[in-house]
């Protein structure tokens, strides 16, 4: 279990992170990173991506990640760190078959919404900061947390993206993140399909 928990006898926890990490490691736990603000190189396995704010990236224990700073931006990562016992819980919920297709993939990256950026941002603050909050309240909240940004990945990851063609998977994501006033069906749909007007 991670030394850097608040609460080491914790099924979950969280931690905030404002450095880069370039020296590849793995974990005995499932890690959850959310890039709060900044861009960050991110090696995964050997695939890189360059993480901007407001995209996640789910690592299983044992996936092989750096992180190093993609710009000179200052990087601010909320990282979730949750025990093997506590995840095998939650995706026993969603059932064997989707949970097997979610393991075995290769990314398991998303982006997260403004709302939910904003809520996490603001209810850990709240967990680290309220003395009041048992340690079993606290991780009940960060359990919340960490459900509703797992409910993000598979809607994107899972449901969406197998259920509808390429083009309106993205459409789709485009309109849940979107103030509905910049989505255009003309540029948005049309030219992403294979349709005509």
């Amino acid at each position: 279990w991670s030394p850097a928990s608040p609460w080491p006898n914790a099924e979950i926890a969280f931690n905030w992170v404002n450095f880069d990490y370039p020296l590849a490691h793995i974990h005995e736990y499932w890690e959850l990173m959310l890039l709060v603000s900044g861009s960050l190189r991110h090696e995964v396995n050997g695939t890189v991506t360059i993480l901007k704010p407001h995209q996640a990236c789910l690592l299983r224990p044992d996936d092989c990640h750096s992180l190093t700073c993609a710009a000179s931006t200052p990087v601010v990562i909320l990282n979730f760190m949750v025990k093997k016992e506590y995840i095998a819980q939650l995706f026993a919920t969603y059932g064997k078959n989707l949970t097997e297709r979610v393991i075995r993939s290769e990314d398991l990256s998303f982006t997260v919404s403004e709302a939910t950026l904003s809520k996490c941002i603001a209810d850990t603050q709240v967990l680290q900061l309220d003395k009041s909050l048992s340690i079993d309240e606290k991780t009940s909240r960060c359990k919340i947390l960490f459900i509703s940004l797992i409910s993000e990945m598979m809607m994107q990851n899972v449901t969406i993206t197998k259920s509808y063609p390429q083009w309106l998977s993205a459409f789709l994501l485009k309109i849940s993140y979107s103030d509905l006033s910049d989505v255009s069906i003309k540029t948005d749909l049309m030219e992403g399909s294979t349709y005509s007007y």
